[in-house]
């Protein structure tokens, strides 16, 4: 009863700060707090309705904290002190004021006078298909969504030999920057532009399958979608189909791939896979109870590996493992590491907490939120975008390759801004 009633009133409370923040809907911390809302917040609102998800899971991580009721306040209160943060920013913050629709416009025009861009777009586009149809077995692609590496024991020595020949991953990746291209050139949404756009997500989902891949690219396409100023309306309109597509690829995957059956319903699949709530109580109860789950052999340790996530192994034999590969060991109930690969979803709240202990409740929200004034504070168009995406991602996501791609790209624009005006 007690958690119900912690839960009503943080409900509430977010629901106040995402309805008076609602005059700086340009702040990219606008943004960022109603993605917390849906993935953090929604979650509580679901559960007072369909009761908790995951109190029967097979998987031990989950099921330990969400049925802790010390861990349930602890989360309360770690969303409060997060919504109280992104209120007193937005209050006082200055939204990105440059003209982004004219700058837009700009490459745009320069992108679709050139045909050679174009046409190497639609080829790539393509690629990957043809190199599924041309592979020993095309039905471990066209019918498993990217679930080829799931099943290398099941798979011949020649399908994995000929995959990884023909760098498909790299191919992919290609056609993945071709959707976005023929975005940009395509301010009207031409029916053709729009076929090829979808045909190349339907690619690139059947090619990756990395969830975080296609997720990446639908976001950075909604993005682009803002940045052309599509009424309302039609944004909004996109926004949920493109959820609607999202939701039905995760859930498909979770089916194709056998993920479903570790799970005992379908609201927990959703929970598993939508909601980031379980994430940040498996490293609360963690911190909580390290004798019962432990995630972590020392504080720091996963955030050591973030910021020195270059440095080759080779030189560093102790260097930590990324944060992803010792959630997962933990969630499955193995109290020391045992590399399984990354197949839970992670987030930088959970990270924070599961290095920093409750300290991160203030920690976390502190960096996003400096991260949105550096993104505020933009110079120029490429900037602001690839700093708004990182941002968007990272509260969803475990700090993977594309996002460190990401990362190091917008580093790489800051400084570059800031060498040119030192320069003059």
């Amino acid at each position: 009863m007690l958690v119900s009633l912690i839960n009503i009133f943080v409900i509430a409370f977010s629901g106040y700060v995402l309805f008076s923040s609602r005059k700086k809907s340009r702040d990219v911390a606008f943004y960022a707090l109603a993605l917390f809302d849906t993935v953090y917040v929604l979650p509580l609102l679901v559960e007072l309705f369909l009761g908790k998800a995951l109190v029967s899971s097979s998987y031990v991580g989950f099921v330990l904290s969400v049925n802790d009721e010390v861990t349930e306040i602890l989360y309360g209160c770690f969303v409060i002190i997060v919504e109280l943060s992104f209120f007193l920013f937005l209050k006082k913050s200055k939204p990105f004021s440059m003209p982004i629709a004219t700058i837009t416009a700009n490459i745009q025009n320069q992108l679709s006078k050139n045909t050679t861009v174009i046409f190497l777009s639609v080829v790539f586009l393509f690629a990957p298909l043809v190199l599924i149809l041309l592979s020993p077995n095309p039905s471990l692609y066209l019918f498993d969504l990217g679930a080829f590496d799931m099943k290398k024991a099941t798979v011949s020595a020649v399908d994995v030999v000929y995959r990884k020949a023909v760098h498909l991953g790299d191919f992919t990746t290609l056609a993945f920057i071709s959707v976005i291209i023929l975005k940009i050139v395509d301010k009207k949404n031409k029916p053709l532009y729009k076929m090829l756009r979808i045909f190349g997500i339907a690619i690139i989902a059947i090619a990756n399958g990395k969830r975080t891949f296609v997720t990446f690219l639908i976001i950075v396409l909604t993005m682009l979608d803002f940045l052309y100023g599509k009424k309302k309306k039609y944004l909004l309109l996109n926004i949920t189909v493109a959820c609607i597509c999202l939701a039905s690829f995760f859930v498909a995957y979770a089916y194709v791939s056998g993920k479903y059956e570790l799970n005992t319903n379908w609201y927990s699949v959703i929970s598993e896979y939508f909601f980031r709530n379980n994430s940040v109580k498996v490293a609360i109860y963690s911190t909580l109870h390290p004798d019962k789950l432990r995630i972590l052999d020392y504080p720091g340790q996963t955030l050591l590996f973030d910021v020195f996530f270059f440095v080759p192994r080779q030189l560093w034999a102790s260097k930590p493992f990324p944060f992803p590969d010792y959630y997962t060991s933990a969630i499955l109930g193995f109290s020391n590491l045992t590399t399984f690969g990354w197949n839970f979803q992670t987030n930088i709240y959970a990270e924070f907490v599961a290095n920093l202990g409750f300290v991160a409740f203030f920690i976390a929200p502190a960096v996003i939120l400096f991260m949105c004034k550096r993104v505020n504070e933009s110079k120029g168009i490429l900037e602001y975008i690839l700093g708004a995406v990182f941002i968007i991602l990272i509260q969803v996501f475990e700090f993977s390759d594309m996002l460190k791609v990401v990362l190091v790209a917008w580093l790489f624009m800051i400084f570059k801004k800031k060498i040119k005006m030192r320069s003059l």
